[in-house]
C-alpha cells in the first residue's frame, strides 16, 4: 500500500506538505483533506492489526500497548532500517529483535540503558539507517570499477 501511495497524487502531495506546508497551500493542495486521508489510511491498518492479534490475548491493559518502551522500539526500528525508504523499517525489524531478545535475556535490568545508546548511535552513526548505508556502499564500489 505503500508503494502504491508513494507513486500516486497522494504521495506527492504528501512529499510537498512533508517539505513545505505553505508552499503546498499556495500550489492548490488541500492540506487537510490529504492528511485526512492519510490518517484513516494509517489508521485503517492499525485498526485491522489489532483486529488480528486481539483475539490471541484474553486481556489486554493499556500500559501493555501504549507503553514508552514500545513506541521507542517501533521508532528505533524503523531508523535502523532506514525511515526514508520504503523497505527500510522492515530490515530494521530482524537486527533489531535479534539484539534486543539477546541484551533482554543477558542484561535484564540494563535493557532500558540499552536501548537509549542503541538510540543515539543509530542516529549519529547509521543517520540514513542500514539500507541507506549499503546503498552508499554499493555507490561506492561502482565508483571504484
Amino acid at each position: 500500500m505503500g508503494w502504491i501511495i508513494s507513486r500516486s497524487r497522494l504521495g506527492f502531495a504528501l512529499r510537498i506538505i512533508g517539505g513545505d506546508e505553505t508552499v503546498a497551500r499556495h500550489v492548490g493542495i488541500d492540506t487537510a483533506t490529504v492528511k485526512v486521508i492519510l490518517f484513516t489510511t494509517t489508521g485503517f491498518f492499525a485498526a485491522l492489526v489489532g483486529a488480528i492479534i486481539a483475539p490471541r490475548w484474553s486481556y489486554i491493559e493499556p500500559n501493555q500497548v501504549f507503553s514508552p518502551q514500545l513506541s521507542f522500539f517501533v521508532v528505533i526500528m524503523a531508523l535502523l532500517g532506514g525511515a526514508g525508504r520504503l523497505w527500510g523499517p522492515v530490515v530494521g525489524v530482524i537486527p533489531f529483535l535479534l539484539i534486543w531478545n539477546w541484551v533482554d535475556t543477558n542484561f535484564p535490568n540494563q535493557s532500558i540503558l540499552v536501548l537509549g545508546i542503541a538510540f543515539l548511535v543509530i542516529v549519529y552513526f547509521l543517520p540514513h539507517g542500514v539500507v541507506g548505508r549499503l546503498e552508499q556502499l554499493r555507490i561506492w564500489s561502482r565508483t571504484l570499477k
